[in-house]
């Protein structure tokens, strides 16, 4: 996905999940320009068959951050029928503008590929130490650990929100005794 650097400026566009890409390439060539968008992905690891798979996720299926003047793209978007479609997120008549502390935070996560990794942890004393990772830092945020299924439920803030994500954490080393 193409963006830009800078943390001002960020909103949210709804559409249809999985139809996140699509959408972007579509609005970059009707509008006939480069627009910065942000689709954050998470890695995540599937056991098929007994094998493990790393697979990249979005991180908010159906949402895509375009960095824009938003108001210019909802104009585009009721006059060009996809309005119902593609919709910029609002309340109260507002466009929500994401704040440059929230974007800052996503990038540092994501990295400039836009993939969360899958954090490492071990398990010590009862609880879980995050060793590696995006989640290092994080720890507070953690809400709940599967083990089994290497995923850990974190909270973090967005367009005012508290919103609980889903994000790849695996056990290493010695420690791995932990509970599900």
């Amino acid at each position: 996905m193409i963006y830009s650097h800078g943390f001002e400026n960020w909103y949210v566009l709804h559409t249809v999940a999985g139809q996140e890409e699509q959408v972007a390439i579509k609005l970059n060539t009707l509008l006939n320009q480069s627009l910065s968008f942000y689709l954050p992905r998470k890695e995540v690891i599937h056991t098929v068959n007994g094998r493990e798979k790393r697979v990249a996720l979005a991180l908010f299926p159906g949402y895509l951050f375009i960095q824009n003047d938003i108001n210019a793209l909802a104009r585009f978007l009721c006059q060009r029928a996809w309005n119902g479609r593609v919709i910029p997120l609002s309340a109260q008549h507002r466009y929500l503008s994401v704040a440059p502390h929230e974007m800052e935070q996503l990038f540092a996560m994501a990295g400039p590929k836009g993939i969360i990794p899958v954090s490492k942890g071990v398990y010590e004393e009862g609880r879980v130490r995050i060793v590696h990772g995006p989640l290092k830092d994080c720890e507070g945020d953690i809400l709940f650990f599967n083990r089994r299924k290497k995923k850990a439920r974190v909270r973090i803030s967005l367009v005012n929100r508290s919103l609980d994500v889903t994000l790849g954490l695996e056990l290493v080393g010695a420690h791995c005794n932990g509970h599900d």
